[in-house]
């Protein structure tokens, strides 16, 4: 029997639970951040550069931010605010988000080549990445102990629209900054910063995007699986389902 969720609600947890993060991981924001103006900075410098060479830049920026991902996760789903331990989940949990970050470049890629045929090859290959599999990195992350892709897409069955409604309300800063890099020539479609100003906006904005999708993903975790940490004090969770510490 589906649990009705409140998207409102949901989406209330979303930004409450990426603030959360760099109030409790001030350090490690701040260096992912440095972190991410290196890289993004030095291998751009302001100039466009071609979209396989931003598909490796992506990897490297998501690499970057993985510990800042984890440790999040851990946060908002387990209350473990100092456990940085890495075990074998963990270790596939950074290949998985690298992958994704590549994923990205390379769907946009493909949906300027094929016009609309890519379109609607974007659209199935979002449904299946990031909406119905959605729940699989904050299961890595945490250890959860099952398979982290048949929950998943267990967990999401038949809730495709409130995936879809919680994580572009969630993540709605990113897409109209986005939108405004690209429009006012500061990043090029696919990416690519093309000014000084447009590299270290990307950068920035890698982090804050880390920000608001761990935020996303786990309020959306503990809404389809009904799970809460026990100390957060957020409404509408259960208790009950909190996940287990370790």
């Amino acid at each position: 029997m589906k649990i009705k969720t409140s998207k409102g609600d949901t989406i209330k947890v979303a930004y409450r639970s990426a603030l959360k993060i760099p109030v409790n991981h001030p350090l490690l924001t701040v260096l992912t951040t440095v972190g991410q103006l290196m890289l993004t900075v030095a291998a751009t410098n302001g100039e466009f550069r071609p979209w396989f060479f931003m598909t490796l830049l992506m990897m490297a920026q998501t690499l970057v931010t993985v510990p800042l991902q984890v440790a999040g996760y851990r946060l908002l789903l387990q209350g473990r605010a100092n456990d940085h331990a890495w075990s074998s989940q963990t270790v596939v949990f950074c290949l998985l988000a690298v992958l994704s970050g590549a994923a990205f470049v390379f769907i946009a890629k493909l949906r300027l080549v094929l016009g609309l045929v890519g379109s609607v090859v974007q659209f199935a290959l979002y449904y299946v990445l990031y909406y119905r599999l959605i729940l699989v990195l904050p299961a890595l992350a945490t250890d959860a102990g099952r398979s982290s892709i048949r929950l998943s897409w267990g967990a999401t069955s038949g809730r495709s629209w409130f995936v879809f409604i919680v994580t572009v309300a969630g993540t709605a800063p990113i897409l109209l900054v986005s939108l405004w890099t690209v429009t006012t020539g500061q990043v090029s479609a696919l990416g690519s910063p093309v000014t000084p100003i447009g590299s270290v906006v990307q950068a920035i904005m890698a982090v804050v995007s880390t920000l608001l999708v761990v935020g996303t993903n786990s309020a959306i975790y503990r809404a389809l699986l009904n799970t809460a940490t026990v100390d957060d004090g957020l409404d509408g969770m259960s208790e009950a389902g909190a996940l287990p510490r370790s």
